[in-house]
């Protein structure tokens, strides 16, 4: 837990909320009032039992001012004043969620929302532990620049030979998970940045977590990828082999008894 703290809602709705919902945001000081509405506004449709968990990771900008306009409610607002990753920043979400599901978008906008509604309701219907949304999908409508679908198809397939994933896509920042498969992954987990995804689903699925689906996504995402450059490549690379390695001195777990969401 960092000890920069700048900001920490300590308002916790109950125990036994059914939905809890990451957003983290970094330097979204232009859209991130609209991303909480626009969330909310989806997972609406799946219930009123919710709590929308925003994690601002870092304060270089006037981010955390504007998501503080939201606060209240089923709003929780969080964020510290040093920038420590997305996979921080969803971790420490994590670790404020209380929802028997559990899941995180990006902001920005770049992922519709509804996307929340499709996933959960199909974790629900098919009794999965774990839905990723797939820019893969039949059912996905995608806007994509070029270089970042290389970078894409290129680290799946590493990812598939390494950890045996059924997935056609492991990076699409929206997610839903059983939320004891992410209370028991949380002790395990330490990326920070890009390669965090793998190493939560590599985790889940050591744990004995075994039922994946995919759902649709609609990504509109037309700016130049976060991830450019050769320094975060090779970090997310490096990242991942380190995962591949250390994944088995995690108790490898076979059984895990199964209850509907």
């Amino acid at each position: 837990m960092v000890d920069n703290i700048i900001y920490h809602d300590n308002n916790v709705l109950n125990n036994n909320v059914y939905l809890s919902i990451i957003i983290p945001a970094y330097r979204q000081g232009q859209s991130i009032r609209t991303d909480i509405t626009n969330v909310a506004n989806a997972v609406k449709q799946i219930t009123h039992d919710y709590e929308l968990i925003v994690v601002v990771d870092g304060c270089p900008d006037d981010t955390l001012e504007h998501a503080l306009k939201c606060e209240g409610g089923r709003n929780r607002i969080f964020g510290y004043d040093t920038n420590r990753g997305k996979g921080y920043a969803v971790r420490f979400g994590f670790q404020q969620a209380s929802g028997k599901v559990i899941g995180f978008i990006d902001a920005g906008g770049d992922i519709n929302p509804i996307g929340l509604v499709t996933a959960v309701q199909l974790l629900h219907d098919s009794e999965s532990d774990v839905v990723v949304g797939s820019k893969r999908h039949r059912n996905s409508q995608v806007m994509y620049p070029l270089l970042r679908r290389l970078y894409s198809v290129v680290y799946h397939q590493m990812v598939k030979i390494f950890f045996g994933f059924s997935l056609s896509d492991t990076q699409t920042g929206l997610k839903v998970f059983r939320g004891d498969a992410i209370k028991k992954s949380l002790p395990y987990m330490t990326i920070d940045r890009f390669a965090f995804d793998v190493e939560l689903l590599a985790i889940i699925q050591r744990l004995g977590f075994h039922r994946f689906a995919e759902s649709p996504v609609d990504v509109n995402l037309v700016f130049p990828s976060s991830i450019g450059g050769i320094r975060p490549i090779a970090r997310m690379l490096m990242d991942t082999l380190i995962t591949m390695v250390r994944i088995h001195k995690i108790p490898l777990q076979t059984t895990i008894f199964s209850h509907k969401t």
